[in-house]
């Protein structure tokens, strides 16, 4: 928790990237926000929950099929990662994605949600998943500076996109065109600046998916909890607030994660960088309290300006309309604060291959929802979109004790290893 544990993380090479990072960040933050100002002008309540609910269903299908290869893509040691270990990977990318891809289609189709929209978000979904991967082999380099860049420039296009969509009358169109872009363009990026992956196609061994299925299922149990839980909670926004209950908590959400996108880079891939590259375990520990101490003084600020503030600033930023969502955003207050910290556990866990105690950090997350919102049904016998929201304040604040718990538990077992030997 020193001052010189911090400095040891700002002098490492990753960090002196992490700059162009954060500042790509806070651009992509700016347009974001000055585009959503314009779309909630144009595009009412219920239009945000019918494109919230579409892409939570096709996500949350999806996220099951996806086996998170790019975490073994950052993960591998350089003398491993040949050009056997690449074409296995861009392999194993390419054959998930057509079984997800099917997948998800058959079940739209059965259950009756495949329509016009839903069926160009798939396709979105499934061309920004192929990005986002290919993506990764050119961030295993650690060249911050371009990525800032070419993540800034997709992404303040396909703002940019919706906003002329909207403004020729395209209405909830723009929200989905803007999806489909991102992928679109983030490969054209890759390939202009010859980054892009592309290895030969074969068939995965069966013996090749088990290595696979070994070395990710921490990452896959974390960040299919991760996608479920976001998308269940806002599924069930559409059911206990229809359309536009869940239009309220879909931009709730937005601004609840403002800070999060400041601090983003820092506590989640440039955190998950260097944890994984130190070799020394008490620097690892005592780089991740000091991450902590410093990332919590912001976030307690933004809990502050959202607890006395928010009944002012919606209503101000996106009109009388959407008056009702401060209140959500105030019910999220214990998300503003902890969805950082959250994730810097989380990531430490992943570089650290605590895959039992991150299945245990995530539990404690659904626990939560669960502790808020089972009781409140068991009273009143309905549940709300305000209480959702303090479900998953709740959630992330339970998780993040238990994780800075099992965290400690793991330390002082290591020492005690240490110190034996």
């Amino acid at each position: 928790m020193s001052f010189f544990a911090l400095k040891r993380i700002l002098r490492s090479q990753i960090m002196r990237h992490s700059t162009w990072m954060a500042a790509g960040g806070i651009i992509q933050l700016v347009v974001a926000f000055t585009a959503n100002l314009v779309l909630v002008r144009f595009i009412e309540p219920e239009g945000f929950g019918r494109y919230a609910i579409a892409i939570a269903s096709i996500t949350l299908i999806m996220t099951f099929f996806s086996l998170r290869v790019g975490v073994l893509i950052i993960r591998t040691e350089e003398h491993a990662f040949n050009d056997e270990k690449k074409t296995l990977y861009f392999n194993v990318i390419f054959q998930e994605l057509i079984v997800a891809g099917v997948m998800s289609f058959c079940v739209l189709s059965v259950s009756r949600l495949l329509d016009w929209w839903s069926g160009l978000l798939l396709i979105a979904v499934l061309i920004g998943q192929f990005a986002d991967n290919n993506k990764i082999f050119f961030e295993r380099q650690m060249p911050y500076k371009r990525l800032s860049v070419l993540e800034a420039g997709v992404n303040g296009g396909g703002h940019l996109l919706s906003v002329g969509v909207v403004l020729l009358g395209g209405h909830m169109a723009a929200l989905y065109l803007r999806e489909l872009f991102y992928g679109i363009a983030t490969l054209v990026s890759l390939r202009m600046i010859g980054r892009i992956t592309w290895r030969r196609l074969r068939f995965v061994r069966i013996e090749e998916w088990k290595e696979i299925l070994r070395g990710v299922r921490g990452a896959w149990f974390d960040m299919t909890f991760d996608s479920s839980f976001s998308r269940i909670i806002m599924i069930l926004a559409g059911y206990v607030g229809g359309e536009k209950g869940a239009g309220y908590l879909f931009q709730a959400y937005r601004l609840a994660g403002i800070p999060h996108q400041f601090l983003a880079p820092l506590a989640t891939r440039i955190s998950f960088n260097w944890f994984s590259r130190q070799d020394n375990h008490a620097r690892r520990y005592n780089g991740l309290r000091t991450l902590i101490t410093y990332m919590s003084v912001p976030l307690l600020l933004a809990v502050t300006v959202v607890y006395m503030y928010a009944d002012r600033l919606v209503p101000f930023l996106f009109g009388d309309a959407w008056a009702h969502a401060a209140q959500l955003l105030v019910s999220l207050s214990g998300y503003v604060m902890f969805l950082s910290l959250f994730d810097l556990l989380r990531v430490y866990m992943l570089a650290t291959d605590q895959t039992r105690n991150l299945v245990v950090m995530r539990a404690a997350q659904y626990l939560g929802v669960a502790a808020a919102t089972v009781p409140y049904l068991m009273v009143s016998g309905t549940i709300t979109e305000t209480t959702l929201g303090a479900g998953v304040s709740l959630a992330y604040a339970l998780a993040f004790v238990i994780g800075v718990w099992l965290i400690r538990v793991h330390n002082h077992i290591n020492e005690r290893q240490r110190v034996a030997w």
